[in-house]
């Protein structure tokens, strides 16, 4: 199997509208599940969103795996498995804790525009449903990060 990380090619930063290197997501990429196809289907705006929900992840389960990131109905979808550490005695608290900081961020896509990553609100076009700052309202976002 190929590194998705080389074959993501440049991404644009949500907050700088900058090129950004592929390696602040090359970790995040190679870490799907091998089982399922690789999904990294969101907007730029959320870039920072899954990067710090990434850190606090791997301080949990530092070989956590992921299933699927994607947006829907206006926000973040993060579909991924948690490994235990071998030395880890409270793995159920853990594991609490994982999903809650995965539930957390999802929550805060809600208030994230999806656009340029400032305070936005569920907004709905034609029956397509995005997050959105008052300045990107009116236009649903267009620019995918995408394997």
């Amino acid at each position: 199997m190929s590194d998705p990380a080389k074959s993501l090619g440049p991404v644009w930063s949500s907050v700088h509208g900058e090129k950004l290197s592929p390696s602040p997501l090359a970790d995040i990429l190679s870490r799907f599940d091998k089982d399922h196809y690789a999904t990294l289907d969101i907007h730029p705006g959320w870039t920072n969103l899954i990067l710090k929900l990434h850190q606090l992840l791997i301080f949990i389960s530092p070989n956590y795996t992921i299933m699927q990131i994607k947006t829907k109905f206006g926000s973040l979808r993060y579909y991924a498995k948690f490994v235990p550490k071998d030395s880890d005695l409270t793995q159920e608290t853990s594991k609490e804790i994982f999903d809650c900081l995965i539930r957390y961020y999802e929550y805060l896509s809600t208030i994230t525009c999806e656009t340029c990553g400032s305070w936005g609100s569920l907004t709905s076009l034609n029956n397509l449903y995005y997050t959105s700052c008052e300045k990107h309202s009116d236009t649903p976002p267009k620019d995918w990060l995408k394997l």
